[in-house]
C-alpha cells in the first residue's frame, strides 16, 4: 500500500477510531481471535 492510498483511506471516522485505540484502547489476540478493546469511564 502506498502512502497516497493510505492517506485516501484515513477519513474522519477511521481517524476517530485510531484515536480511541491509541488513547484508551488495546489490541489483543486470543486463540486466533483478534479484538480491539476500548474502555470508556
Amino acid at each position: 500500500m502506498s502512502l497516497i492510498e493510505l492517506v485516501d483511506y484515513i477519513d474522519a471516522d477511521v481517524a476517530y477510531l485510531l484515536g480511541l485505540i491509541t488513547a484508551r484502547g488495546e489490541l489483543s489476540e486470543n486463540n486466533g481471535v483478534k479484538q480491539i478493546l476500548i474502555e470508556f469511564p
